[in-house]
């Protein structure tokens, strides 16, 4: 997994969490 996919999945987490 490359670091600026987890990045942006926890982006996304965040704005739907």
């Amino acid at each position: 997994m490359r670091e600026g996919q987890s990045k942006q999945k926890r982006k996304q987490m965040e704005k739907g969490g």
